[in-house]
Order: C-alpha cells, then sequence, then structure tokens
C-alpha cells in the first residue's frame, strides 16, 4: 500500500493506495470510503481515470515537492508532504482551523449542517462536485456552526471560505 500526504491550499490529506490488479486501484482519502478505480496508464505522466461518472484524462507534473494535476482540462496543485508535516499543517489550530475552504474549484451539491448546529471533528458539513466527482467536506474541529457562506448551487473558486465554525 502506497501512503502519501498532499496539502491542497493549507490543508493536509492522507491519501492511501493499493494497486489491486493492472488497472485497478483502491483508493481512500483521508477516513472517507474506500474507492474502487479503473486506470489506464498512457505514459509516465498521463493516463485515463474510469469512473462511473465517465473517464477522465489526467496529466500529473512534478516540481520539487509540488505535484501539478490536470484534470479534464482544470489543473491543481497539490504539495506533497512527508507524514510529520502533513500532520502539522499550515494553520497551527488558530482561527484558520474554524474556517472549512474549498480545496478545488467546484459547485455546492448540498450542506449538511445549519447555522448554530453543533459539529464534532470529522463530521461531515458539505458536499462539493467538482469534474463529476463528489467530495465529502468534514468539520476541522468539534465546534459550533457559526456561518453557512455559501449556497446549495452555487458555483466556488479554490480556497473560497464555505463554513466557519467557532
Amino acid at each position: 500500500m502506497e501512503r502519501r500526504y498532499f496539502k491542497i491550499g493549507k490543508k493536509a490529506h492522507r491519501v492511501s493506495l493499493v494497486r489491486t490488479e493492472a488497472g485497478r486501484a483502491k483508493v481512500r482519502v483521508d477516513e472517507g470510503p474506500e474507492k474502487d478505480v479503473a486506470y489506464q496508464e498512457l505514459s509516465e505522466h498521463a493516463f485515463i481515470l474510469e469512473l462511473p461518472q465517465g473517464q477522465f484524462p489526467v496529466c500529473l507534473a512534478r516540481c520539487g515537492q509540488d505535484v501539478f494535476l490536470q484534470i479534464h482540462g482544470q489543473t491543481f496543485q497539490l504539495r506533497e508532504e512527508d507524514a510529520e508535516h502533513a500532520a502539522h499543517d499550515d494553520s497551527g489550530g488558530g482561527a484558520e482551523d474554524k474556517t472549512i475552504t474549498a480545496p478545488m474549484p467546484g459547485k455546492v451539491v448540498k450542506i449538511l449542517v445549519t447555522q448554530g448546529a453543533a459539529v464534532r471533528r470529522a463530521q461531515p458539513v458539505i458536499i462539493l462536485d467538482s469534474m463529476k466527482v463528489e467530495i465529502e467536506l468534514k468539520a476541522s474541529a468539534d465546534g459550533k456552526v457559526a456561518a453557512v457562506l455559501v449556497k446549495e448551487g452555487q458555483q466556488l473558486d479554490m480556497d473560497q471560505p464555505l463554513i466557519s465554525l467557532e
């Protein structure tokens, strides 16, 4: 099993990958569900990702710790971290920890909490759609929802604040 840590914006994510057979793998991001994916390698830096929603061309480029992914024409920048640095993300436990932001451009599919609701760390709070893939974002800490800053159906930019906790 490969386990890597990537930072998207200010948030660190653990990605686990197990290749199950040629062209197939099981992938898990953070504590989310394990997903079975199929892929078709085109070259060392290009492949086709096959998901239930369709096929997505992916190009991968590295520059030091920075990883650039181009998926279906959109580019994402990630930073690969070692386990020690990923465990201590840049937020330092301050106010930034209390704001959940969009890890990539997309659209709000469903808001799972309301203002004033109590939440626990790792509780799902919002579902985003990016490139026809749904992403469940979770609370970064225990707390109370101070404000929901977006609406269902709203288009998002990377790092856009979504929900603030108190």
